[in-house]
């Protein structure tokens, strides 16, 4: 458990540091609308017209999306550094429910993406891209869910520890021995 537990600490100081840089570009990028969104039009080919409308719509759901990321993530390093599992749940429940939208969201610019007049290689990269980050953020939630998981079996030996034997001062659990000191 111990291992899971650095690396629940590492997922969530890497997210919030990453939630804090993306909330700072999303900013900047929707000031910036009015001349990035024709330049991604040019990219792809689309249309101009509705370019930094489209773009500044996406970055103020991307921009709410990783304002409630980031005290989640703050959440989870805390949670897996002091064993609280209460403290992962709204990191893994934003986490999954993002997972979810994201890869409706993903199937849905796949369809725009083939359709369009969009060079097959471009196209391609960018799929290729989003399929990436998919799997990524897959990954993490696995991690977060194991350790939640062997966090409750902890508790629960625990608790059976302490219900069995009320005679025991002191239960320490730890990643695989568990230490019962008996009072004298």
């Amino acid at each position: 458990m111990a291992n899971r537990k650095v690396r629940g600490v590492a997922i969530g100081r890497l997210d919030a540091i990453l939630s804090g840089i993306f909330i700072i570009l999303s900013a900047v990028g929707m000031r910036l609308a009015d001349v990035i969104g024709p330049q991604i039009a040019q990219f792809l080919n689309s249309s101009i017209r509705h370019a930094a409308s489209d773009l500044r719509f996406f970055l103020t759901i991307f921009f709410v999306v990783k304002v409630m990321n980031l005290p989640a993530s703050i959440l989870l390093a805390v949670g897996s550094a002091k064993e609280r599992i209460l403290y992962l749940a709204p990191w893994l429940g934003l986490n999954l429910s993002y997972l979810i939208l994201a890869s409706t969201v993903t199937l849905i610019q796949w369809t725009k993406l083939v359709d369009s007049s969009v060079p097959l290689l471009k196209a391609f990269g960018i799929i290729l891209v989003s399929i990436a980050i998919l799997f990524i953020r897959c990954y993490l939630c696995y991690e977060v869910h194991s350790l939640l998981k062997e966090m409750r079996e902890a508790r629960e030996i625990l608790h059976t520890l302490i219900t069995a034997a009320p005679e025991v001062r002191e239960v320490r659990v730890n990643a695989v021995f568990v230490h019962v000191e008996e009072q004298s």
